[in-house]
């Protein structure tokens, strides 16, 4: 089983880091004009012991550089204004399950 879960991106240059499960893939983003926000959404598998990983987003302008360790993911659009905000990513860390079902997360 899998489903597609909505998550609000911190659009000043800023990393917004997640916890998601692998085997994730992201199938949409969109600035939301009510709300003045990019967001994205993902889709997770729901296997139970699935490893999870940690992903940092950044959202930026077009014309700011990125560093070449973060991927293009898609681009989000402002319909009431000429804007566009470009999401881009990149894995912090690998998150692992121990055999007892407790998380346990690798600090670099």
């Amino acid at each position: 089983m899998k489903t597609i879960l909505k998550y609000r991106l911190d659009a000043s240059g800023n990393d917004t880091s997640l916890t998601l499960t692998d085997g994730f893939r992201v199938v949409r983003t969109e600035y939301i004009p009510a709300e003045k926000r990019v967001h994205l959404w993902v889709e997770v598998p729901l296997k139970a012991g699935t490893p999870e990983t940690r992903v940092d987003f950044r959202v930026i302008a077009s014309g700011h550089p990125i560093g070449d360790d973060f991927g293009y993911v898609g681009t989000a659009l402002d319909t009431h204004a000429p804007e566009a905000y470009h999401v881009f990513n990149r894995v912090a860390e690998q998150v692992a399950q121990s055999s007892g079902g407790e998380r346990l997360v690798r600090v670099a």
